[in-house]
C-alpha cells in the first residue's frame, strides 16, 4: 500500500457504496487508485498530485455532498442525483460482514481525505469548502484562494477551468465527484469529453469512463484491495522496455484513445514518453505503397498518433501519405485567394485551394453570416476497421463562429472547403493565405470553363469539377487528359434532375450531390451520403468505369453510381423494411431509361437476377422474410408496377406519399400505403401482385383495395410465363 493510501485509509476497513458508481481509469504517474472494484477500470476513488495542489475524484456525485459535511454525513443527500434506490437496506462487505453504520461508515475516510488534500494545514472543523454548485456570482482568484477545498459535483463549470488550474498550482485542493454514466444518460447530446474540468483531470492522469462499476452487487468494499497497484493503465516508464510493453497493450491503448486521454499539454509525462515510440512504430508501418494496418495493435498506434497530433495541434506531416492522399515532391509556389460564398444549405463550397500537409495556412474572415466551418480534405470517411490501407482519419473540420483570423495545419493535407450550416442565408467573405491552387471546373463559372486548359494543370493534388447539381472530387492525375468536362457534367446534372422529377421534388431546393473517390471507403464498394464515396478505380481515366467518360455513361455502365445517387433520393415514408437496397434502384431504372435508353423491363441487371426471382417464386411457400433479405428479388415487383402502369403513376405515387409522411407509424403502414395508393392510381385491386411476392397486407388495406376490380396478370409476360404454378395459385386464391 502506498503512502497516500495509508494516509487516506488509516482506520478505514470498509467503504460504503452509494447508488451505482461509474468508472474511473488511472493513467498518470502521479495518480493513484484508492478504492476500486474487481477490475482496474472500476475505480471509485482516485487521487492525484497536480502541480502544488491535490485532486480527489469520485465516480458518484453523492461523495461530493458527503465530503462537504465537516460534522458528518447528511443522510438526506446520501446516494446523490443518480441513486437508483439500491443504497438502502442491508449492506455487506466482500467477505459477507455487514457495514457497521451505513450513514457514517465513510466519515473517517472523508476526514482523512480532507486532511490529505490540504496537507493537514488546518484542523478539520476549520476547513473552508467551496461547492461549485453554490456559486451564484463571478469569483476571482483572490476570493478562490480563501477556500481550502473546491468541490465540483454539478454538470457545469461555474468556476472557470483556468481559474481552478491556477488555484491548484498555488496549492489548492479539488474534489471532483460525478456519475459519468448518469451524466451521459441525462445529457444524450453530450459525451464524456464535455464533463466539467475533465481537461484538468486528464492533465493529472485521471479519466472518466462511461460504464457502471462492476461491484458484484456489494454495498461495501474492503479497503485492503491487493489489486490497487494494478489500477494504473500506464507504467512508470523506467526504461524503454516499459514503453514498449505499454504500447503493445492494446486494451490500454483502446481505453486511452476512446476516452480522449491524449488531449493534454505537451509536457504531460504520458505523451512525452510515448510520442517518440509511437512515431517509430508508425514509420515501420509505411511500406512503399503507403500506410497499412494489419492488426488491432497497428490500428491503435495510428489512432494514438493522430489523437496526439490533433490534441497538441502539432504542425507536422504524417508518414505514408505520398501514395494517398498524396504529397508534393517539391512544394509549389503558394498563393493567397479571396473567396465569397452564399448558401441556403448545409453544403461544401469549393475554393480551388489545396492545403499542403504539414504547412500552416491562414484564413482571414472578413464577413460571416450564420455558422460556417473550414473543411480540410474531402475524405470524410473515418475508418473504425482494424485493417486499413490509408490513415483512418484524414479530414479536419474547424468551426468559424465569428470574423477574424485563424491559422491551422493538417498532417495529411487536402482540398480546402468552406462548409455552410443548415440555418440558411449564410454568407462568408474571406482571404485564404499560403495555399496551393488546385484544378477546378465549374459550369456556373464561365471563367473556369474558358481557362480549363490552364486550370487542369494547377499543381494541387486533388481536383473539383462542379456541375449545377453535382461535384466530383478526384485526384489531379484523373483529369490531366480530360479535354472538356462540360458534357459529362451536364449529363449528371440532367440525371439528377430526372431523379427529382420522378420523386416530384424541385432539384433546386436541394444541395449538390458530392462524389469523392477514396482509397478505402468505410463501407462497401461505394456508399451513399454526403459525400457519396467511391473506390479510386472509377477515378482512373484508363478504365471503362471512369465516371467522367461520356461513352461509358451512355452505354449504361454506371449502375453503381446511379444506385448510390438513388440512395440519396430515398425517403423513409416509402422505404419500408427490406427495401433499403431496392427503392433506390427504382431511380436507377428511371435514370438508365431516360439517360441511356435502356428499357427497365427487362434491364440487364434484372435479367442477370432473373434466376433468383424464379427460384423464389417457385418455392412451395415464398417467405416475406426471404424477400426482404434479397434486394435482387425485391426490385422485380416495382419493375412490374412500372411495366404495367408506367412512370407517371410512380410520380403520382411519390407525390401522394408526402401527405402521409407524419401518419405512417409502422412498417406495415408503409407497405399498405404503397399498394393502396398504387391501387387507387391504377384503378385495380393490386392485392394479387402483393400476394404473388408474399408481401403482407393488413386486413384493412385488403378491404379498401377490394372495392377496385381485381388486377388480371397479362397473358404473355416474360417473368410470369416462367412460374405458371405460382400464378395459378394466386388466381385461385383470389377467386375463392
Amino acid at each position: 500500500m502506498s503512502a497516500w493510501s495509508k494516509e487516506i485509509l488509516a482506520g478505514v476497513d470498509t467503504f460504503h457504496i452509494n447508488g451505482c458508481p461509474g468508472q474511473i481509469a488511472i493513467f498518470g504517474t502521479h495518480a493513484e487508485a484508492i478504492i476500486m472494484g474487481a477490475d482496474k477500470h472500476d475505480v471509485i476513488l482516485a487521487v492525484a498530485q497536480y502541480n502544488n495542489g491535490r485532486i480527489a475524484v469520485f465516480s458518484h456525485d453523492s461523495y461530493g455532498y458527503e465530503i462537504c459535511q465537516l460534522g458528518g454525513n447528511d443522510p438526506n443527500r446520501n446516494g446523490g442525483d443518480n441513486d437508483d434506490g439500491s443504497n438502502s437496506g442491508d449492506s455487506s462487505s466482500e467477505d459477507g460482514e455487514e457495514c457497521e453504520n451505513d450513514e457514517n461508515v465513510n466519515l473517517v475516510l472523508h476526514k482523512n481525505l480532507r486532511k490529505w488534500l490540504t496537507f493537514d494545514k488546518k484542523p478539520d472543523n476549520e476547513l473552508k469548502i467551496l461547492e461549485v454548485a453554490d456559486i451564484s456570482e463571478d469569483i476571482d482568484f483572490e476570493k478562490l484562494m480563501t477556500y481550502d477545498i473546491v468541490v465540483c459535483y454539478c454538470p457545469e463549470e461555474k468556476c472557470p477551468s483556468n481559474l481552478i488550474e491556477e488555484y491548484l498550482k498555488a496549492g489548492g485542493a479539488l474534489v471532483h465527484a460525478t456519475t459519468p454514466w448518469g451524466f451521459i444518460q441525462l445529457n444524450p447530446n453530450m459525451t464524456i469529453i464535455d464533463f466539467p474540468y475533465l481537461r484538468i483531470l486528464h492533465a493529472a492522469g485521471i479519466t472518466l469512463l462511461g460504464g457502471v462499476a462492476e461491484l458484484g452487487g456489494r454495498k461495501c468494499l474492503p479497503t485492503n484491495n491487493a489489486k490497487l497497484n494494478e489500477a494504473r493503465l500506464t507504467f512508470s516508464f523506467h526504461d524503454q522496455d516499459d514503453i514498449v510493453r505499454f504500447l503493445e497493450n492494446t486494451h490500454q491503448l483502446a481505453k486511452l484513445n476512446k476516452n480522449k486521454c491524449f488531449d493534454q499539454c505537451e509536457q504531460n509525462d504520458l505523451v512525452c514518453n510515448l510520442w517518440p515510440r509511437v512515431c517509430e512504430s508508425v514509420e515501420k508501418m509505411c511500406p512503399s505503397n503507403g500506410i497499412k494496418s494489419e492488426n488491432i495493435f497497428q490500428k491503435l498506434i495510428l489512432d494514438t498518433w493522430n489523437n496526439i497530433v490533433c490534441m497538441r495541434n502539432e504542425c507536422c506531416k504524417a508518414p505514408g501519405i505520398k501514395v494517398f492522399p498524396g504529397d508534393f515532391e517539391d512544394l509549389p509556389p503558394l498563393i493567397d485567394k479571396e473567396v465569397h460564398f452564399e448558401s441556403k444549405f448545409e453544403e461544401v463550397h469549393v475554393t480551388s485551394c489545396y492545403v499542403p500537409a504539414g504547412r500552416e495556412v491562414t484564413v482571414e474572415v472578413k464577413r460571416l453570416v450564420n455558422n460556417w466551418k473550414i473543411l480540410i480534405g474531402a475524405h470524410t470517411d473515418c475508418l473504425d476497421l482494424v485493417k486499413v490501407n490509408r490513415w483512418p482519419v484524414i479530414c479536419k473540420k474547424i468551426d468559424l463562429l465569428q470574423s477574424g483570423s485563424v491559422t491551422f495545419s493538417s498532417p495529411y493535407g487536402g482540398c480546402l472547403y468552406f462548409m455552410s450550416s443548415n440555418r440558411g442565408d449564410g454568407v462568408i467573405d474571406a482571404t485564404v493565405r499560403n495555399v496551393v491552387p488546385c484544378p477546378e471546373f465549374d459550369l456556373s463559372d464561365p471563367a473556369t470553363a474558358k481557362n480549363w486548359s490552364e486550370r487542369n494543370n494547377c499543381p494541387g493534388l486533388w481536383a473539383n469539377l462542379s456541375g449545377k447539381h453535382v461535384i466530383f472530387t478526384f485526384p489531379r492525375a484523373s483529369i490531366l487528359k480530360l479535354d472538356d468536362p462540360t458534357n459529362i457534367l451536364k449529363m449528371f446534372d440532367e440525371l439528377i434532375g430526372h431523379y427529382h422529377n420522378l420523386r416530384q421534388t424541385d432539384v433546386n431546393d436541394y444541395r449538390k450531390i458530392w462524389i469523392v473517390a477514396d482509397k478505402q471507403p468505410v463501407a462497401g464498394y461505394m456508399h451513399a451520403g454526403y459525400p457519396i464515396v467511391t473506390h479510386l478505380d472509377v477515378a482512373n481515366d484508363n478504365e471503362e468505369c471512369f465516371l467522367l467518360k461520356e461513352s461509358s455513361f451512355k452505354k449504361g455502365l454506371f449502375w453503381g453510381i446511379f444506385h448510390e445517387i438513388g440512395h440519396n433520393m430515398q425517403l423513409p415514408e416509402w422505404t419500408f423494411e427490406g427495401t433499403g437496397e431496392v427503392t433506390c434502384n427504382i431511380f436507377t431504372l428511371y435514370g438508365m431509361q431516360m439517360m441511356c435508353g435502356i428499357d427497365p423491363w427487362i434491364h440487364p441487371w434484372l435479367k442477370d437476377n432473373l434466376p433468383r426471382a424464379l427460384k423464389y417464386l417457385n418455392e412451395v411457400e415464398p417467405s416475406f422474410e426471404e424477400w426482404k433479405s434479397c434486394p435482387e428479388v425485391g426490385l422485380f415487383v416495382f419493375a412490374q408496377l412500372i411495366k404495367y402502369f408506367g412512370w407517371d403513376m410512380l410520380k403520382k405515387l411519390f407525390a401522394s406519399f408526402k401527405s402521409y409522411r407524419p401518419k405512417l407509424n409502422s412498417e406495415q403502414d408503409k407497405i399498405d400505403r404503397w399498394f393502396l395508393i398504387s391501387s387507387e392510381l391504377s384503378g385495380f385491386n393490386l392485392a394479387p401482385l402483393a400476394y404473388l411476392w408474399a408481401i403482407p397486407l393488413s386486413v384493412g388495406a385488403r378491404d379498401v383495395m377490394a372495392k377496385q376490380p381485381i388486377f388480371q396478370f397479362p397473358e404473355k409476360d416474360p417473368l410470369l410465363d416462367l412460374v405458371p404454378g405460382r400464378v395459378n395459385h394466386v388466381k385461385n386464391y383470389f377467386l375463392k
